[in-house]
């Protein structure tokens, strides 16, 4: 609910005393979600942050229930690129919203345990990688991708990274040190009978994180593989073994929409990581490699907001498997396999990203022979052919493929909870906002990872399906919920009144605290959409392709060219009207495109 005039003004006076900083409006990351009115509260110290949480508490405490303000953390205000948040979903949905910009919650400490640190909730986890192999010797020995997500945001969302060893990102904290709701500071560790529930996906609403403990291993460079692969030869290579073979693997696959992606070995659009920690005074080898890698990330990056191809791909879906195969694939597998040596922190992240992403991330146990995973490989590469056979190509990006052990049984909300003789699979498809059939595909693999026999978990910061998640979680939910009231009961503050707990949130739980707060949301594809010209972007595009000899630039170009020329002379068969032809990968087809003629 809206504060009115004198709440406002009340806030007002203790910004002025505080080390605060104000300003209005709010947009996470993929702008997906915008919140033009929410006050933002960039808080630089802790005293001032149990200022503004008690202030808040006490106002809330004269309010009905549902006319409560609304408050919750989000990470940015470092001023810098990728410094916002990182979520998708509708948890930072409020009136207030407070980012920790100081040094309190920036620091990386010792503690009294060799390998445990005390980290910053607002420190980005790939920053924290860096300081800790250079100044402490020591590493974080699981993490997420995205090297600009805080180590609170990740903890909160259960976030996971890969390792058939390592849990989940939550499974490496050993004491968490927060703000309540109230004011007061309170820390908890494993002697709490909750801690295993609390930290295993506390989702906000337990207090505001000032810092965590973390288990750390001893800093290693890591040897890493990188292998191109065909999705045939990606699935054998699951079943005999891949992900138990080395400590850490990977996988990212580029669809590329051809009618025999699961039997075609010809072509590789796959390409897989696999990393092994050695010691720290093996030399750099190929250093270059991820150097490499981050250029071939940002030249896409380039591509998307530089010269806008995405908005022709939205506009001409019949390129896109053209631009997969013969661009996107090119460039995220490369053209052989190699070998790279480097500290863990500058080989393990993706360090570019289009801001206009959307992500269906699901997580479900997997055994050994790991047939889980090849199930949903299969899946969604059969899905995805159905929704070509029908001129629609929903995946621009990439799908990721993660194995790690997971967090133990009674871990609450934790989307890696799992039974003792198996793993946990991430499962990562993600695609630019607005593309021509995503939601329809988004839906149907909905059904199938969460409905289907994998009884799949979604990522509470990347897609939330509107689902029963009493049903889904099952006990682990009760098991929640029971330790968010005992929380909130034990340090005497009521859950009804509690400024964290949003509409979103209360939806999710099915508590009875509903808020009447006018929502501010904005589809992000309403931002995203620019008015540049097609021929301009298939201008700027071929211009990049003309020094290209090989036959995926020629095509392309060639595609490129036929569409501007489509448009331009008003052809009565338009793309859109136009049936494209599903490429035959075979050798025949090969030769047809060496003589130039292009299907």
């Amino acid at each position: 609910m809206p504060m009115d005039q004198a709440e406002k003004e009340r806030l007002l006076k203790i910004i002025k005393k505080g080390n605060i900083h104000i300003h209005r409006g709010w947009k996470n990351f993929s702008k997906n979600i915008a919140l033009p009115d929410v006050l933002v509260l960039d808080i630089k110290d802790i005293p001032s942050l149990q200022t503004v949480m008690k202030t808040l508490y006490e106002l809330n405490a004269s309010k009905a229930v549902d006319q409560r303000i609304l408050l919750r953390v989000a990470a940015g205000g470092k001023q810098k690129p990728y410094s916002e948040s990182f979520s998708f979903t509708e948890g930072s949905t409020a009136d207030v919203i407070i980012r920790l910009v100081g040094d309190d919650f920036n620091k990386i400490e010792k503690t009294n345990q060799p390998d445990v640190m005390r980290i910053g909730a607002s420190v980005q986890v790939g920053e924290a990688d860096k300081m800790l192999y250079e100044e402490f010797n020591l590493s974080l020995p699981t993490a997420s991708l995205i090297p600009y997500v805080t180590v609170s945001g990740l903890a909160a969302n259960a976030g996971h990274g890969t390792g058939k060893d390592q849990p989940s990102f939550s499974g490496l904290i050993r004491k968490m040190t927060l703000c309540l709701p109230n004011g007061e500071i309170t820390q908890i560790d494993d002697k709490h009978p909750d801690f295993d529930v609390i930290r295993g996906a506390n989702l906000g609403l337990f207090g505001v994180i000032i810092n965590m403990e973390l288990a750390c291993t001893e800093a290693k460079k890591m040897q890493c593989i990188m292998q191109k692969r065909s999705i045939p030869e990606l699935i054998e290579e699951i079943k005999n073994g891949l992900f138990l073979k080395d400590p850490y693997v990977s996988v990212m696959y580029v669809p590329t929409y051809q009618k025999d992606e699961l039997v075609n070995k010809e072509f590789k659009n796959v390409i897989i990581y696999r990393w092994q920690p050695i010691d720290k005074s093996n030399h750099d080898v190929n250093n270059n490699s991820s150097i490499m890698t981050y250029l071939g990330q940002q030249i896409e990056i380039d591509l998307e907001e530089g010269i806008h191809v995405v908005d022709l791909l939205r506009r001409h879906s019949r390129l896109i498997p053209y631009y997969n195969k013969y661009l996107v694939s090119q460039i995220a597998i490369g053209k052989e396999d190699r070998l790279a040596v480097a500290p863990w922190y500058r080989m393990h992240y993706q360090k570019a990203y289009p801001w206009d992403i959307v992500d269906a991330d699901y997580l479900f146990q997997v055994h050994k022979n790991c047939d889980e995973m090849v199930l949903a490989l299969e899946k969604v590469v059969t899905t995805l052919d159905k929704f070509a056979s029908e001129q629609q190509y929903p995946v621009i990006d990439a799908i990721y493929l993660r194995l790690f052990r997971g967090t133990s049984t009674n871990s609450g909300l934790s989307t890696s909870s799992h039974a003792d003789d198996t793993y946990v699979c991430g499962f990562d498809m993600v695609t630019s906002d607005g593309i021509a059939g995503y939601l329809e595909f988004r839906e149907e693999m909905c059904q199938f990872f969460i409905n289907g026999p994998l009884k799949a978990k979604p990522h509470w910061g990347k897609y939330l399906p509107d689902i029963d998640y009493v049903k889904l979680y099952g006990k682990n939910y009760t098991a929640f919920l029971a330790a968010l009231k005992n929380w909130y009961h034990d340090n005497n503050m009521k859950l009804d009144s509690s400024m964290l707990l949003t509409d979103h949130f209360c939806q999710i739980l099915q508590l009875p605290y509903a808020p009447s707060l006018q929502k501010q949301k904005k589809t992000a594809i309403e931002q995203v959409q620019s008015k540049t010209d097609d021929a301009k972007i298939i201008k700027s595009l071929c211009v990049r392709l003309d020094d290209k000899q090989d036959i995926h630039s020629i095509n392309l170009k060639q595609q490129l060219l036929s569409t501007n020329i489509e448009r331009e002379f008003n052809n009565p068969f338009t793309l859109f009207q136009m049936e494209p032809k599903r490429e035959d990968s075979s050798e025949e087809a090969e030769k047809k495109k060496r003589c130039c003629v292009v299907q």
